[in-house]
C-alpha cells in the first residue's frame, strides 16, 4: 500500500550498497491529528526510513531538519525480542520531493569564493623574467 506524506528529516545515516548506489536511512518526523473529546490536537510522531538511488542523493542533499514529500510504503517485519515477537516497521521511501530550495553546503560555497579569490591575487608569471611586472615601491638604501 502506498503512502504520501509530509515529513521532516530527523536523522540520517548514509552508506554503499553492493552494487554502488547511495543508501539512507534515519528517522523521519510526521505529524497527524488526535480527536478525542474536547479540539483535535496535533501530534508529531517519527518513524524509520531507508531509501535507496535517487531519493537518497535527495535526501543527502535536504539534510537534518530538511522537509518534503516522501512517497512510499511501510515495510514490517517480525523480530525476536527478549523471547516474545515484536514487529518492527521502516518507511521505504521510493521518491523524494524537497520543500523549497534546497540551499548548498557553506563549505562548498566558501571553498569555491576562497578559490576565486586566490586565482584573482596571483601575479601571472610571465614567459621572460624581463617581462615580469615590477614592484611600485622604489627602494633606496
Amino acid at each position: 500500500m502506498q503512502s504520501l506524506m509530509s515529513v521532516k528529516v530527523m536523522s540520517i545515516e548514509e552508506g554503499l550498497s553492493a552494487d554502488g548506489e547511495l543508501v539512507c536511512k534515519g528517522r523521519l518526523q510526521f505529524s497527524h491529528i488526535k480527536r478525542e473529546l474536547g479540539e483535535p490536537k496535533e501530534i508529531k510522531d517519527e518513524l524509520p526510513f531507508r531509501c535507496k538511488g535517487e531519493p537518497a542523493m535527495g535526501i543527502k542533499m535536504s539534510n537534518i531538519g530538511g522537509s518534503g514529500v516522501a512517497q512510499g510504503y511501510i515495510d514490517s517485519k517480525i523480530v525476536q525480542k527478549d523471547g516474545f515477537k515484536d514487529k518492527e516497521v521502516c518507511f521505504v521511501i521510493r521518491n523524494w520531493m524537497p520543500f523549497g530550495v534546497i540551499e548548498p553546503n557553506p563549505f562548498d560555497v566558501a571553498d569555491s569564493e576562497l578559490a576565486a579569490r586566490e586565482t584573482e591575487t596571483e601575479p601571472v608569471a610571465a614567459a621572460n623574467p624581463e617581462d615580469a611586472p615590477r614592484p611600485a615601491n622604489k627602494f633606496a638604501f
